[in-house]
């Protein structure tokens, strides 16, 4: 009785460690909550105000949300084996955990000159979390092709094109973050600097991939009966 009791405690001290993916749903949530936590900071006088404040933070959240999203399925089926999948964990979470920093400094930068390097910073930023997502999507997919032969694929074939697609998509975002970066994008329109227009349009593409997912998901459930 007594070592099974032991072998219990083990067991549970095992199990409650902290595992990369509950570590990096920490970061995730603790993003979110300090961007929630730098919008209560904002002053707060017409109604216009407090419109602006929600659509800025609505911004912020797609960010986190989305590269969450990604990076959950991506990680889903990544082996941990697989080499430089450590060092470009801890760099994709520095970044998101570095957002809502940059965020911020975006939001309550008065000055031109302070609002056009604050906003260069948050490009690059969030350009290489979208290049390190399209890298670990890349590794999945070379995983699947050593696997291929020892029929243990982590993915469907019916899957992998959408996950080629996922990957690719992620690349074109993380073009778009990067190349807005530039001074020459640095230019008023009637609305908005081109930099941010830049930023708006790119997520219509994760959008359209989380649509595609679900429609393609939905179309196999209706498959199988």
């Amino acid at each position: 009785m007594a070592n099974e009791s032991a072998e219990h405690r083990t067991s549970i001290r095992i199990s409650s460690r902290l595992t990369p993916h509950s570590f990096a749903d920490i970061i995730f949530g603790l993003a979110l909550s300090i961007s929630a936590l730098f919008l209560t900071q904002n002053r707060v006088q017409t109604s216009q105000d407090f419109a602006w404040n929600v659509v800025l933070f609505a911004f912020s959240f797609l960010v986190i949300a989305i590269t969450w999203l990604f990076y959950s399925r991506t990680m889903s089926v990544l082996s941990s084996e697989v080499p430089s999948t450590l060092f470009l964990n801890l760099a994709l979470l520095f970044c998101v955990a570095l957002e809502p920093y940059l965020f911020y400094m975006l939001m309550n930068n008065a000055t031109q000159d302070l609002l056009s390097f604050t906003s260069v910073g948050y490009a690059l930023d969030v350009g290489f979390m979208f290049v390190i997502l399209g890298t670990l999507a890349s590794f999945v997919l070379k995983q699947n092709l050593r696997l291929r032969e020892d029929q243990r694929l982590k993915l469907r074939p019916k899957d992998v094109p959408a996950f080629r697609r996922m990957m690719f998509e992620e690349y074109v975002v993380a073009a778009i973050f990067l190349v807005s970066s530039a001074p020459i994008f640095w230019v008023p329109t009637p609305i908005g600097h081109l930099r941010f227009v830049f930023w708006y349009l790119s997520f219509v593409i994760p959008f359209l991939i989380l649509s595609s997912h679900w429609l393609s998901g939905k179309r196999d459930d209706e498959s199988e009966y």
